[in-house]
């Protein structure tokens, strides 16, 4: 069930200030917090909360060791959040939790405005990330992938709160919380659909075993 206070694919906007960060994804369903401490992004998040508190996440195509800087090159796919929590620190940060709503491609780059970078975008291509959607993860087979490739990782996870959450949050979040690479990342993101993207997730979480059970460096 959705939010009352959820926007209508309608209502979303032609352009929106992006947000360009290095291996980081957001995803319809997912939630995904941050610290904001630079004085552009800080105009930015008080910028969109004067009007429809959406901000565009987008994952730059450079490593997260190294510098993004202001024009770093950045994936055509990112994903449109709603600011859903909002609170000022004493030192001069902003921490905000975005909500994942919708996919968009990027078309074109406008004017900077702010200090922040802005890009007219189309949503129509993931339309269908607006739509409750529920019963396309087998949970038992899903379940035991997700322990057996936590367990690899050496990550903890409650497993039970699985059961808890929805198939479209759970999905989101795990793909945003998985220690994958940027690429790996990105092909989440262009998923088709929730259906590829389950394919893709379930594809990535058991390389990763494979790739662990046949390292020589494993006890």
């Amino acid at each position: 069930m959705q939010s009352p206070f959820s926007i209508k694919f309608d209502d979303l906007p032609e352009s929106l200030p992006v947000f360009p960060l290095p291996s980081v994804l957001l995803l319809p369903g997912g939630r995904l917090p941050l610290n904001i401490f630079e004085p552009r992004y800080i105009s930015m998040i008080l910028d969109s909360l004067s009007e429809q508190r959406l901000i565009g996440v987008v994952q730059t195509r450079v490593d997260a060791k190294e510098l993004v800087a202001d024009k770093a090159e950045v994936f055509n796919t990112g994903c449109v959040g709603r600011i859903v929590s909002f609170t000022e620190s004493s030192d001069g940060r902003l921490l905000i939790t975005l909500d994942g709503s919708c996919r968009f491609t990027l078309l074109k780059e406008l004017e900077i405005s702010n200090g922040y970078r802005r890009f007219n975008v189309s949503f129509e291509k993931y339309k269908a990330d607006m739509e409750d959607r529920e019963g396309f993860i087998e949970r038992r087979e899903f379940r035991e992938l997700v322990k057996e490739y936590f367990d690899s990782e050496n990550l903890n996870i409650d497993i039970g709160a699985l059961d808890q959450i929805g198939d479209k949050k759970l999905l989101a979040n795990l793909a945003m919380l998985c220690p994958f690479e940027t690429r790996e990342k990105q092909a989440l993101m262009e998923a088709k659909n929730f259906d590829e993207m389950l394919e893709i997730i379930g594809a990535l979480m058991k390389m990763s075993i494979h790739a662990d059970i046949s390292s020589p460096n494993r006890n």
